[in-house]
């Protein structure tokens, strides 16, 4: 079990009235790039990068979100460069990793990992995988967010664990009282709502 309790980052309605972006890693976010740069100027979404190494500008990205240690603790060094806040569980990172971090601003909002519960709190989570998507759902939620948007979650096969995994994140989320609506703004595999960009 993975337990990082509550943070000290409160997260109630900082994202209210407000969309929130999720950009994802994968190959659709590149195809669709100029078609997303411009949806994010003209609705100006608030944008969470769910991974480092993203081909959309720094200038489009409001901020980073990561859960995972293994994750955290190899891109340690490169949240520090990125200049724009992170959205980490500080109390499940390893005091060696938070150390290397010292430089970066970080969001701390609690995760932990309870498998068939989907639970959020202003300042924490409770998500059924620890998956960075169930993390920044959750954040989302308790900022108040008026709606969730995905680019670059293409999905996988419909054989694939991670396939199943991420559509089971997005069946808990959407039980959650008064949850946004989930929709993906470029082409995806997953069980969620569909307009193109």
């Amino acid at each position: 079990s993975y337990t990082g309790g509550l943070g000290s980052w409160d997260a109630s309605n900082v994202f209210r009235g407000q969309s929130v972006l999720l950009l994802g890693g994968g190959p659709g976010l590149g195809r669709h790039m100029p078609a997303v740069k411009r949806f994010i100027e003209r609705e100006k979404p608030f944008v969470f990068c769910l991974n480092t190494k993203s081909e959309l500008s720094t200038d489009y990205i409001d901020a980073y979100a990561a859960c995972h240690p293994s994750m955290l603790a190899m891109e340690s060094d490169t949240y520090a460069t990125l200049e724009k806040p992170l959205l980490a569980p500080l109390g499940a990172i390893p005091e060696k990793v938070r150390n290397k971090m010292a430089g970066t601003s970080v969001w701390d909002f609690g995760m932990t990992v309870e498998q068939g519960s989907f639970v959020v709190s202003s300042t924490g989570c409770k998500v059924p995988d620890l998956l960075v998507l169930a993390y920044v759902l959750g954040a989302a939620y308790a900022g108040s967010a008026e709606k969730i948007l995905l680019a670059g979650f293409d999905g996988f096969g419909a054989s694939d664990p991670r396939q199943r995994q991420s559509n089971s994140v997005f069946e808990f989320f959407s039980k959650l009282a008064n949850a946004p609506q989930i929709c993906a703004i470029t082409p995806t595999t997953y069980s969620v709502h569909q307009a193109s960009v």
